[in-house]
């Protein structure tokens, strides 16, 4: 299930109540058939629901990790911008100058 789907099934908000929108839930990702069936349209109501909360919990998990990776790409990238104001700040570099010093050229004068 890639991304676009799981918004597609969360957009349900909760697994359909119908045998009918459950399969739509289902056909979202290409499903054709279950388990053995040869159609959705032949596999028992038990099936068809079970189905349909398995890929709605997936889709929630999906699209939580997506969004946890781009919290946790966000703190990097501020954790990052705050280390290298923090050398700048060290060296008392305005920030005019800022553009005209690295920070592996800061980062060395430490080390020295």
């Amino acid at each position: 299930m890639n991304l676009d789907q799981a918004y597609k099934i969360l957009d349900y908000g909760t697994v359909p109540p119908t045998r009918e929108k459950q399969i739509q839930l289902i056909q979202t990702i290409g499903y054709t058939k279950v388990n053995g069936v040869n159609s959705l349209s032949e596999s028992p109501n038990y099936q068809i629901h079970k189905v349909a909360q398995n890929l709605f919990r997936n889709a929630e998990k999906k699209v939580h990790q997506y969004w946890k990776s781009i919290d946790e790409e966000m703190k990097k990238e501020q954790a990052k911008e705050h280390y290298e104001n923090s050398l700048y700040d060290l060296f008392n570099i305005s920030e005019e100058q800022r553009d005209l010093v690295t920070i592996s050229e800061l980062e060395s004068k430490i080390l020295q």
